[in-house]
Order: structure tokens, then C-alpha cells, then sequence
């Protein structure tokens, strides 16, 4: 993020959020067309990974309010960590409950729903960078 005004970050992950719930729709039904019974693994990589996205923008918006320069990178620090064990509790879930339905297929779309959901949060703000 180029500025991090509250209200500009905030703008920011939204946008974020938004096209990660596009990314996990269009997951979802592309699972769904290849394979009815893949569809909710694919949902449930991008879930994971919207919720990690989400996780990391509450915490990093929560701390970074009106802090210094130290301050936002502890925040953003703090962030990636509950991004982190956000992913990890979300895989550990996975693993548990539904390791008979992962099959090469399924843990593909799960793996490749994800990756694209966590992708745009990496690719929505450097396009809003480029902007400014």
C-alpha cells in the first residue's frame, strides 16, 4: 500500500476482498463444471485463503492507526502471522476431515483455487500502485 491513510486502506481491502470472492465464485464453478463433486474443495482453498486475506488486513488495519513507521511494520508483521496460522488451521481442517476426498484432482483444485484467491491479494495492490 502506497498510502496508508486509514480510510484509503480501508478502500483497499475491500477491494481486495471483492475480487478474492470473485476468484473463489469462478473457482467454485469451474470445479463444479470439471467435477460436481470437486466444487467444495475448490471452495474451501479459496475460502482459506480469503479468510487469511481478511485476517491480515483486520489485524495490519486495526494496529496501523495514526502510528509511526516502526509501528506499521509490527503491524504488518502481526498480520502475516495471523495470515499464517489462518492457513494453517484452514489446512490442518482440510486434512482432517476431508483427506479421502483429495484426490490428485481435487487437491489440485484446491491447491489452484487457493493460489489464485491469494494471488490478488498481492495483485490488487500493486495495481493500485501503479495507478498513483
Amino acid at each position: 500500500m502506497t498510502d496508508l491513510q486509514p480510510g484509503t486502506a480501508k478502500v483497499l481491502l475491500i477491494r481486495v476482498i471483492r475480487r478474492q470472492l470473485a476468484v473463489v465464485a469462478t473457482g467454485s464453478l469451474v470445479a463444479l463444471w470439471l467435477n460436481p463433486a470437486s466444487a467444495l474443495i475448490a471452495l474451501m482453498g479459496g475460502v482459506i485463503a480469503l479468510m487469511a486475506g481478511l485476517v491480515f488486513g483486520l489485524i495490519s488495519l486495526i494496529l496501523v492507526r495514526g502510528r509511526s513507521a516502526g509501528a506499521v511494520v509490527v503491524a504488518f508483521y502481526l498480520g502475516e502471522v495471523g495470515k499464517f496460522a489462518t492457513v494453517v488451521a484452514g489446512f490442518l481442517l482440510v486434512f482432517r476431515y476431508f483427506a479421502s476426498e483429495l484426490t490428485s484432482l481435487n487437491a489440485l483444485l484446491f491447491l489452484g483455487v487457493f493460489a489464485a484467491t491469494l494471488a490478488v491479494q498481492w495483485t490488487v495492490p500493486a495495481a493500485n500502485s501503479a495507478k498513483h
